[in-house]
């Protein structure tokens, strides 16, 4: 249960508190790769007196973007969900998680916007998005909101030495992991299946490719906006590591040169939130790594 997971005291204390009085909607606000799905999977579990093992069930409906948008459709699959008699003798006795709201388009946040306004008094939505004004502030004022803390280096340390991981491996997956902890847990299990995971090792081969090959990323990755922010992420998360690692060592020319790319893709992660021309800010991206 919640006790089990690697958090920050802060948000744990959040997270705490929102079990014992849990609001209709709650929102999780946290990095890629911060464990934000671990996270909601297990409080819905907890509001419904489930095992941590079990597997979601007819009470519980879970959604994820599906080719990088969240669509009306979607919203609706979620009214009628709604509408659906409940079995259970909880006052919760149904949960619905909605993975990374902040790639629902404009007519699904306003659908949902219905939902929020009558939420059924058995029913708690909790959904998971980037920090960032990405929704209708009529949408905000609806949630209850949880920021998700990164855990420090030696909380980390400590818990994954716990399931048999060394300390030498954990500190080097901390750094690439930028201490995110659901990225550092996919790195130490060598779970390719996390989206980031595999971002990462595209953005590796990626900084030495060639330009041709660095053109030909573009054009795949400007198709669609959730592939952008992932390769933002694993991008800065090795510009990161390279760059401590580079200053760990007085490489004062390689410090300079990771440092700039680190302004850059943080200057453009939030130029990516106002609806850019995707292939514009990758290639430039790509010229500069």
């Amino acid at each position: 249960m919640i006790r089990d997971l690697l958090l920050h005291e802060q948000t744990r204390t959040e997270v705490d508190r929102y079990i014992v009085h849990p609001s209709h909607a709650l929102l999780l606000v946290g990095g890629v790769g911060t464990g934000k799905g671990t996270i909601t999977q297990t409080i819905a579990k907890t509001l419904l007196q489930r095992p941590s093992d079990s597997r979601a069930g007819e009470n519980i409906l879970e959604m994820l973007p599906i080719k990088g948008t969240f669509t009306i459709d979607q919203v609706r699959a979620i009214q009628q969900f709604i509408k659906l008699k409940t079995v259970g003798n909880g006052a919760i006795k149904r949960v619905i998680l909605l993975h990374d709201i902040h790639l629902m388009n404009a007519e699904a946040q306003n659908a949902l916007l219905k939902v929020l306004e009558e939420p059924p008094m058995d029913t708690v939505l909790i959904m998971t998005a980037i920090p960032g004004d990405v929704l209708l502030p009529t949408i905000y004022s609806r949630l209850q909101k949880i920021q998700i803390h990164i855990p420090d280096e030696e909380s980390s340390n400590s818990y994954f030495q716990t399931k048999g991981f060394s300390a030498e491996n954990i500190k080097k997956m901390y750094v690439l992991s930028g201490g995110h902890t659901g990225l550092l847990n996919a790195l130490l299990t060598d779970n390719d299946d996390h989206p980031l995971v595999a971002a990462i090792e595209q953005a590796k081969r990626l900084v030495t490719a060639t330009r041709y090959d660095k053109m030909l990323a573009v054009e795949s990755l400007s198709k669609n906006r959730e592939d952008v922010i992932l390769f933002l992420q694993a991008t800065k998360r090795i510009a990161l590591a390279a760059l401590q690692n580079a200053a760990k060592q007085d490489k004062h020319a390689m410090v300079a040169r990771w440092y700039q790319t680190l302004e850059l893709i943080q200057r453009t992660e939030e130029t990516t939130k106002s609806n850019p021309n995707n292939k514009l800010l990758l290639t430039h991206i790509m010229l500069n790594l």
